[in-house]
């Protein structure tokens, strides 16, 4: 799945649809959608869905946000992230599926990457 994803992000042309505030930068070719919001980001050619709010974070290489997802103060790269789900304060996302309304947060121990295949609606803690 990652694989395939990786495969169509490569095809995208940019279209900046949503809102990206002057203290974020975008390289490569990047898709946000309508209602999307970037706020302080880093964001490296991923695809971001609709109503997706984006803060505090860097949003590597083939990556795709589905929409109304929220991540503040996440690094998450070559991953994907299903409509709906929540990532907060975790670095180190790397080659992950992350479930549709699936919440991701901060545990107490510290890791230097996270592989994670996440299911629909599930709460999940990883050291951030």
């Amino acid at each position: 799945m990652l694989e395939c994803d990786r495969h169509l992000l490569g095809g995208l042309r940019t279209s900046l649809n949503g809102s990206v505030d002057g203290a974020s930068r975008l390289s490569g070719p990047v898709v946000i959608e309508a209602g999307a919001r970037v706020t302080r980001s880093c964001i490296e050619g991923p695809a971001i869905g609709a109503q997706t709010v984006v803060e505090d974070s860097h949003i590597g290489p083939h990556t795709s946000l589905g929409k109304g997802c929220e991540l503040r103060r996440t690094h998450i790269d070559y991953s994907i992230v299903l409509d709906g789900a929540r990532i907060s304060h975790v670095t180190g996302l790397h080659g992950s599926l992350i479930g549709r309304g699936a919440t991701v947060g901060p545990a107490p121990e510290r890791a230097v990457h996270h592989r994670l295949f996440v299911g629909d609606h599930t709460r999940v803690k990883v050291p951030a």
